[in-house]
């Protein structure tokens, strides 16, 4: 990976598996991650998994990406105690799924609020320090954002997520000519310890996720970290305000 070797970037929501494989990937390629995220105690979890190999290389800040003004704050601090950011991976996510008959406002609000509105934040605080040398973001976007998902009813989550890969196509051209590339990713069914959590509640509900998806599996977090590190890197540096889909051509059935 071409443009990663002691480069920082900070990815929020950084305990999740994506994150964490995400990170490692950067890691292994001599890149030096902040990981971010509202749980300090899963925050040092994250930590010290990561710690004995690539000590030094990795930090976490905690991070409430629905709250701008402390958004901005921690851009400017990490600039500070850690050094200038390349790359930003806005990856926190939140779903309160529910009937849209009964969905609570706040349920919908608390669900944008992290998904869309903390993207954005999270992008435009970064990207402030990264004009005039350059940079790159990546949303964690959803193929529920394109397509209609299983379960159906995740009307907030999936608009959301539409947003997100809207979001990073409008500021990919808009943020372009100040040397700032902006992407999304959208993964499919991923093999994470929330599917895992979704498996034992509805089995039936994963095993029909598996036999639509052409590659007949889940995908692994590494092969999602994977085109997100491609997007971060020197590799993809003629991309701006495009969509990559990982889902093992589930969307495309």
């Amino acid at each position: 990976m071409q443009g990663l070797d002691g480069k920082i970037h900070v990815i929020t929501g950084g305990y999740g598996g994506i994150a964490m494989a995400t990170a490692r990937f950067l890691l292994k390629h001599g890149g030096r991650v902040v990981l971010t995220g509202r749980d300090a105690e899963k925050g040092r979890a994250a930590i010290a998994a990561l710690s004995d190999e690539f000590d030094g290389r990795v930090h976490f800040y905690e991070q409430d990406v629905t709250d701008p003004q402390a958004t901005d704050v921690l851009a400017g601090r990490i600039e500070q105690e850690v050094g200038p950011v390349w790359g930003v991976v806005a990856n926190a996510a939140g779903a309160w799924p529910g009937n849209s008959f009964d969905l609570s406002a706040e349920d919908w609000r608390k669900t944008f609020a992290v998904n869309l509105d903390g993207a954005f934040y999270t992008a435009q605080a970064f990207a402030r320090n990264m004009r005039g040398r350059g940079g790159s973001v990546v949303m964690v976007s959803s193929i529920a954002g394109t397509i209609n998902t299983i379960p159906l009813v995740v009307a907030s989550y999936s608009t959301s997520k539409a947003g997100m890969s809207f979001l990073a196509a409008r500021l990919g051209i808009e943020w372009a000519r100040e040397g700032i590339r902006v992407n999304a990713v959208e993964p499919g069914h991923i093999d994470t310890e929330l599917t895992a959590k979704a498996r034992a509640r509805r089995p039936d509900m994963i095993e029909r996720w598996i036999s639509e998806v052409p590659m007949q599996r889940l995908l692994d977090p590494e092969e999602v970290a994977h085109s997100i590190a491609f997007l971060l890197s020197d590799l993809s540096s003629g991309m701006t305000a495009s969509t990559l889909t990982v889902d093992g051509g589930y969307s495309r059935c």
